[in-house]
């Protein structure tokens, strides 16, 4: 699923009774972020997401650095902490303080590399501190994380990989508003679910929003991408525009000049 916009924009010079039209190129800025209204795109397609996201500065996260390394867990070695912060972004256990994340090797079963990320516990069944939630109802106490900005500034695009066990349903939540939801992980299938915000976000929730008590799912990701910031005007682009708009300005005021001449 991707969007597709257009813009045209025309300088209009007014003189007596005369209104000229005089189109100002601006095919350089169709690809520029904030050029047209904020929208929210999402994709189940990671070239199609990353095509889209060229428009900004990038940040790849697929949990193989030395940031990762306290909590490398085995099935009799779990390491977890609360939270763990790389490349500006905080990645926490959505119960958060209940909780915390981890890495483990998913027993050669990674989308690439040696690593994957998965919160700890799965969902919020039966931990203390929850605040009573009903696990009865689907969603409520899910498996799921979140990832804050906390270095990175405004966020603009969040995409990875996921898989899971029973078939957990992918939900995005962007600055506690759902953008992505019912997407489904096809059991132990990697999938990639992405999200572009072209308004900017500063953090992203993401959940199962199908687990009960009675049938808990589990939620496994990798290799994420992220769109930090806006690639940055040229700087010369704007004197371009002024200065076609300044050539067409001048064309019509000789063109006006002629024919009062003429007269």
């Amino acid at each position: 699923m991707r969007v597709v916009k257009s813009i045209g924009s025309y300088l209009k010079v007014y003189s007596e009774n005369r209104i000229v039209a005089l189109s100002v190129p601006l095919a350089l800025l169709l690809s520029l972020p904030g050029a047209a209204h904020s929208a929210v795109t999402t994709y189940t397609d990671e070239a199609t997401y990353l095509a889209d996201l060229s428009a900004y500065t990038q940040a790849a996260e697929s949990f193989e650095g030395v940031a990762w390394d306290s909590v490398r867990s085995a099935v009799l070695d779990p390491q977890v902490l609360p939270s763990i912060t790389n490349l500006g972004l905080t990645w926490q256990n959505r119960f958060s303080p209940v909780g915390g994340v981890t890495t483990s090797d998913g027993g050669g079963f990674v989308h690439e590399g040696s690593w994957q990320f998965y919160a700890s516990p799965h969902g919020g069944y039966g931990l203390d501190g929850t605040g009573g939630l009903d696990c009865t109802v689907a969603g409520a106490c899910g498996d799921g994380f979140t990832v804050t900005s906390t270095g990175a500034g405004t966020l603009f695009g969040v995409g990875g990989w996921f898989t899971g066990v029973s078939g957990p349903e992918i939900k995005f939540l962007l600055d506690d508003i759902e953008v992505l939801g019912a997407g489904g992980t096809g059991g132990m299938l990697w999938q990639f679910f992405g999200v572009i915000e072209t308004n900017g976000f500063t953090s992203v929730e993401i959940l199962d929003s199908s687990g009960t008590l009675n049938d808990q799912n589990l939620i496994f990701a990798d290799d994420f991408t992220f769109g930090v910031t806006a690639v940055p005007l040229p700087a010369a682009l704007p004197l371009f525009a002024s200065g076609m708009a300044l050539f067409g300005l001048g064309g019509w005021r000789r063109r006006r000049q002629s024919r009062v001449s003429a007269v």
